[in-house]
């Protein structure tokens, strides 16, 4: 029996995608802002925003080059923990690598939302496209 590694988060996109190409398959990055708002116990409504690192392989880059920063999305993939070495130091990242990847909205430059067209809202990624790569150019 295999273990499960399931991330799911619902999000804004913190800046515009950055995509390379990688052998012949096309990767992507961006970062995902998650919030929530509650009231403390004087009633002030606080908000707390989490960042979290994103890949995309292949035919999901498709759909992510059109949403801007600011659009909000919905991904399904798994962690990943990377390590390397820098000027002898250890580093470390957190990632969610997505599989599946559903724009609910646009925002456009002026910050006005809009519904995702339905032909252009869900992708996954083909079969195939799960391959591991350690060094991604970016």
């Amino acid at each position: 029996m295999s273990d499960i590694n399931v991330a799911v988060q619902s999000g804004r996109l913190g800046q515009d995608p950055e995509f390379k190409t990688v052998g012949d398959t096309e990767v992507a990055k961006f970062s995902l802002a998650t919030s929530k708002k509650w009231k403390n116990k004087q009633g002030e409504v606080m908000e707390e925003t989490n960042w979290h690192q994103v890949e995309v392989w292949g035919g999901l880059c498709k759909v992510l080059r059109r949403v801007p920063k600011g659009g909000r999305v919905i991904i399904n993939g798994e962690i990943k923990y990377e390590s390397w070495e820098k000027d002898g130091e250890k580093k470390y990242a957190t990632k969610i690598k997505a599989h599946s990847l559903t724009v609910i909205d646009w925002t456009d430059e002026e910050g006005n939302s809009a519904p995702a067209p339905a032909a252009q809202k869900t992708a996954s990624a083909p079969a195939g496209i799960q391959k591991e790569e350690d060094d991604l150019p970016f």
